[in-house]
């Protein structure tokens, strides 16, 4: 996988990867042998699929699943090596996505804003004051709260207007 860096301004970053065709299959044919012993397909017996048959049948989506992990590898790799933080989930765009046929190399061009450096403030020099009130103070101020006047409880005062009916048991 190649890297080179496409663009780099202020906290603006672009990077294209270009993953080899050849790397690309080695990927799908390790993850094709790594599923042929658990495949069952009819007409064959538990693990006894051709590699050719099990390619045809399931090579596309293991193809999509190879490139996808590959390019999050290489991100991830990336981001770790230059110790960039995106600040928002980065763009990634397949170049020539459309026209891209199996045994091209895969060209995939990615554009992040970084987080800027922030430095450690020395916090050292800050004093902290500790303010105490005491409850004389409080009083005053007291005297100016409005006083509400308490409810009284619904269940205590709800009067019963009816009897229950009674059952007759027999």
């Amino acid at each position: 996988m190649q890297v080179t860096e496409t663009q780099n301004e202020g906290l603006k970053r672009g990077y294209k990867f270009t993953l080899a065709a050849d790397e690309l299959a080695a990927k799908v044919d390790a993850k094709l042998k790594e599923a042929q012993p658990e495949v069952e397909m009819k007409g064959f017996r538990k693990g006894k699929v051709p590699m050719a048959l099990l390619k045809k049948q399931f090579g596309q989506r293991i193809l999509g699943d190879a490139m996808q992990e590959a390019i999050d590898g290489a991100m991830r790799e990336h981001l770790e090596k230059t110790g960039d933080r995106p600040a928002v989930q980065p763009k990634i765009e397949m170049e020539n996505g459309e026209t891209w046929k199996e045994g091209d190399d895969v060209v995939v061009n990615v554009s992040y804003e970084a987080l800027p450096e922030i430095p450690a403030a020395d916090l050292s020099a800050i004093e902290l004051e500790r303010l105490v009130v005491k409850a004389e103070d409080l009083r005053p101020s007291m005297r100016r709260w409005p006083i509400w006047p308490t409810t009284p409880n619904p269940m205590k005062t709800r009067k019963r207007t009816r009897k229950p009916p009674r059952t007759i048991r027999s």
